[in-house]
């Protein structure tokens, strides 16, 4: 690999960026701000859902109700029949009866249901209202910190910025294709990204290198490490 040194140097001015924005992200503000940040990601979703729900529960509390109300004028019209009168009594006052207490227990099912939905809709709503109230103070925080933190980055972003034009300045001499694999590990997270061999090893997972991977190395000055994906070079 060509222009190693380069590398090795770029990797050491980058850690200096790195550890500012560890240090940044360590600050009371950012986590205030990121946390403020990720509520009110998903609240919107929430409350729309809490608001879908009770859309929906009002459309059953009202079909219910209506459901209710036939039933109950049914019934009453059981209720106002005189047996007395009836011409065949046994078999005829026993249906009206039969129907009449089956009229009795739907009503009393569906009492029942009205009483659950209405319970379902008040849960709903005392959800949905402490929701709201959270996502308020989570909108003023969300301000608050964002600004705080503006000022906390602001406060470094002259050392950031002069870094960042050594790094530019170096890059210039690093094959596009290194830089790139460079910069993917580095977002992904992974650090150091080369390292050097030490004793036939990785420098960081200490993966043994095989002595097709020795001579490998030996012919290019740096290869990838099979286990941690590192760049592994020889000093």
């Amino acid at each position: 690999m060509s222009n190693l040194q380069t590398l090795i140097d770029y990797q050491a001015t980058d850690k200096t960026l790195l550890d500012i924005e560890k240090a940044l992200a360590a600050t009371e503000e950012r986590k205030k701000y990121m946390q403020a940040r990720k509520f009110l990601k998903g609240a919107q979703t929430t409350l729309d859902g809490y608001e879908n729900k009770a859309v929906a529960l009002a459309g059953d509390l009202s079909r219910l109700e209506k459901h209710y109300e036939e039933v109950a004028a049914e019934l009453k019209e059981f209720s106002d029949v005189d047996f007395s009168e009836l011409e065949n009594s046994e078999g005829e006052t026993a249906f009206f009866k039969k129907n009449a207490q089956a009229l009795s227990d739907t009503l009393r099912s569906l009492k029942r249901d009205l009483i659950s939905v209405k319970e379902k809709m008040e849960a709903v709503t005392k959800e949905y209202l402490d929701l709201k109230k959270k996502t308020l103070s989570m909108q003023k925080q969300f301000k608050e910190y964002k600004e705080k933190y503006a000022a906390v980055e602001q406060g470094r972003a002259a050392e950031v910025k002069e870094i960042r034009s050594k790094l530019a300045a170096m890059e210039k001499d690093i094959p596009a294709d290194v830089l790139e694999r460079y910069k993917s590990r580095r977002k992904e997270g992974l650090w150091p990204v080369i390292v050097p061999l030490k004793e036939k090893r990785c420098g960081f997972c200490r993966m043994e290198l095989s002595n097709a991977d020795n001579s490998k190395l030996n012919e290019k000055g740096a290869i990838e490490c099979e286990n941690c994906h590192r760049i592994i070079y020889k000093q």
